[in-house]
């Protein structure tokens, strides 16, 4: 059974982010929940039939590589909040200029996870010897061409 008036749900790395992106969403209009835990289809829909997007904020900034191997789901960009993915590389903005995130001025030199590499099937590759592939954007689906 499926929630049809559920749009979107997401995993924040940790708390802080995860709320960022549930403020986004209610300025969009969107009626967000975040929770510790992933909740229930039971739960969403008895006690919270309005909501329209749902987030887990997780602690994975506080994981072992093992640990991501093991419990980790991977949504990479949020837009609103200035930050996006193009050929795998992550970018950031401060004011009107845009960074490759491991040229961002804060996040480079993060103090607990400074970002050393952008390009996420690099990054990743270094906490998981899992396959790790990209979408390319300039590639068409064949049901598309």
């Amino acid at each position: 059974m499926t929630n049809s008036r559920l749009l979107l749900t997401f995993y924040g790395d940790d708390f802080t982010g995860s709320t960022d992106v549930m403020e986004v969403l209610e300025w969009a209009g969107v009626p967000s929940l975040l929770f510790l835990e992933p909740p229930t289809l039971e739960l969403l829909q008895m006690r919270f039939p309005d909501v329209r997007a749902v987030g887990v904020a997780g602690v994975s900034r506080s994981m072992s590589p093992a640990q991501m191997d093991t419990d980790l789901p991977l949504i990479v960009g949020a837009p609103f909040l200035r930050r996006s993915v193009a050929f795998s590389n992550l970018f950031a903005r401060v004011d009107d200029v845009t960074y490759r995130l491991d040229r961002h001025p804060t996040m480079s030199k993060h103090p607990l996870t400074p970002m050393n590499e952008a390009d996420l099937r690099g990054h990743l590759a270094q906490q998981t010897s899992r396959r790790i592939a990209a979408v390319n954007i300039l590639v068409q689906h064949s049901e598309n061409k």
